[in-house]
């Protein structure tokens, strides 16, 4: 794990869209150095969950997204699949039902690997999948149900 690591995207993840609360505070009157402050900490915090060193922290494996419980979300075991979205905080996870506790270390990776190793492939993978998925479908609703369904679904 480095910086570079931590700090990867794809490009359709461009302009912080896939953190509305950055955009928001901001607008909401949000201090500037704060949001600097709260964005450099949820980043770092982001790039320390990601160790195997840690492996659990008592307390507050039931308040934090701590190395444990964010190993599950990389997990892609289906128990683990959609799982511990938040980055700081679990209250999310937990009110909206995507807790899970590790029960078992994590099996790293894709549930289905790309056939292709291009930039462009990996960039686009998960869109091209979507899209695929979509036109195989008949009728709207089973349309929505792939759009909002989890993986393997």
């Amino acid at each position: 794990m480095n910086v570079l690591i931590a700090n990867r995207g794809t490009l359709l993840q461009l302009g912080m869209l896939t953190a509305p609360a950055y955009l928001i505070l901001p607008l909401c009157g949000a201090n500037p150095q704060i949001f600097l402050v709260v964005f450099f900490l949820g980043n770092a915090w982001g790039i320390l969950s990601h160790t195997e060193i840690i492996k659990r922290l008592g307390l507050l494996e039931n308040v934090l997204i701590t190395p444990s419980n964010h190993r599950v979300h990389h997990g892609n075991q289906k128990h683990y699949l959609d799982k511990n979205y938040g980055q700081v905080l679990l209250i999310w996870d937990k009110l909206f039902g995507t807790y899970q506790r590790e029960t078992e270390p994590p099996i790293y990776g894709l549930v289905d690997q790309l056939e292709k190793q291009t930039v462009w492939n990996i960039q686009t993978a998960g869109l091209q999948r979507l899209l695929k998925n979509l036109r195989a479908t008949k009728g709207l609703s089973a349309k929505l149900r792939v759009l909002i369904a989890p993986p393997g679904s």
